[in-house]
């Protein structure tokens, strides 16, 4: 019988980064030309103060946007999170595309790449990916978020839920 090496979510090794074995363990695997930022909604790690979303965004997408050009931000999320049904306000050129329900992992991990290339050629200045739970094959969609992604934030989406609320 074949020895299978089964590695968790948090391994890490030092030698084995330097001369990864396999695609799946290599520093980067594609990631888009504009910035990606992770989005984590659940309950953030104790003496972390979460960022409202819209600001969050609104903010992140002026910052990386050309000069005298519409802002366009693109929002990769999980079809029952608020990001992918609400409206979204002010100025900013929204770009949704939609992964599937997070009870569905697999069709996530299937969307994945799709969803961050799809985005790539609207010609969005940043891409926002909301974090999923990290099981099943949410470890590995999450593992090649993290790889993409310039930087994590912890929001806080009540603001967009708040603002859905007023829409209805």
């Amino acid at each position: 019988m074949p020895k299978v090496l089964v590695f968790r979510r948090d391994y890490t090794d030092a030698a084995l980064e330097q001369t990864p074995t396999t695609p799946g363990m290599k520093y980067r695997h594609y990631s888009p030309a504009v910035p990606v930022f992770l989005l984590f909604t659940a309950t953030p790690p104790t003496g972390t103060v979460p960022s409202f979303v819209i600001p969050l965004l609104t903010s992140l997408g002026n910052r990386n946007a050309t000069q005298n050009a519409i802002t366009k931000i693109g929002i990769l999320t999980p079809n029952d999170s608020p990001l992918a049904t609400c409206d979204l306000p002010g100025t900013i050129e929204w770009y949704r595309y939609l992964l599937g329900p997070t009870s569905a992992p697999s069709m996530i991990a299937r969307r994945f790449f799709d969803g961050l290339l799809t985005l790539e050629n609207e010609g969005v200045n940043i891409i926002a990916v909301v974090a999923i739970p990290d099981d099943q094959e949410g470890l590995a969609v999450m593992n090649r978020a993290n790889k993409a992604a310039t930087a994590s934030f912890w929001v806080d989406d009540s603001d967009v839920r708040h603002h859905s609320l007023m829409i209805e």
